[in-house]
């Protein structure tokens, strides 16, 4: 079986989603209904659909939609790891329908400007909560965030898996 292990999905009659006004070819809805044929022509089976806005809505309607669609294995979703009822939050996530499909959670840390942000002590709560909900941890970082995302104290909260990925930056020409 292919996996693809990163697509996002949103509908602009839902929501806005901010990060595309400078991007016209972004500028639309993507469903799966848009998806499906480009899954079938690169012979994937499947798909991961991965947040695209920090707010607590989305990650259940992903949910939903992996309920609903089986070309979606997993969801990677958003959720306050400051929030101290993150244990319960994310219990509620996973029994929500489609809860099952909830493989990860990831937080833009590269939009924090606290470069140690994954050091602070409401921070590794939260990513202990993650680990001991069986999730994977999705690292989206600044490179000035790395030396955080890499600490003793980031790479071992509750045994949380991490994957990572480096906000690419564009150097002046």
């Amino acid at each position: 079986m292919r996996i693809d292990a990163h697509h996002h999905l949103w509908d602009l009659d839902v929501r806005d989603q901010p990060w595309t006004r400078t991007i016209p070819v972004l500028r639309r809805s993507f469903t799966m209904d848009d998806l499906r044929p480009e899954l079938h022509r690169s012979a994937i089976d499947a798909t991961v659909v991965v947040q695209t806005l920090p707010i607590p809505e989305e990650t259940p309607e992903l949910l939903a939609l992996a309920g609903r669609d089986p070309h979606i294995r997993a969801v990677v979703g958003w959720t306050d790891l400051t929030d101290p009822g993150i244990t319960d939050h994310l219990s509620e996530l996973l029994e929500h329908p489609g809860g099952a499909a909830l493989a990860g959670i990831r937080h833009g840390v590269q939009d924090e400007p606290d470069p140690q942000w994954l050091n602070r002590p409401d921070a590794r709560r939260g990513l202990a909560a993650v680990g001991a909900a069986g999730l994977a941890y999705d690292l989206l970082v600044r490179p000035d965030q790395l030396p955080a995302a890499v600490s003793d104290r980031v790479r071992r909260p509750g045994g949380v898996r991490r994957r990572c990925r480096t906000l690419q930056l564009r150097s002046p020409q």
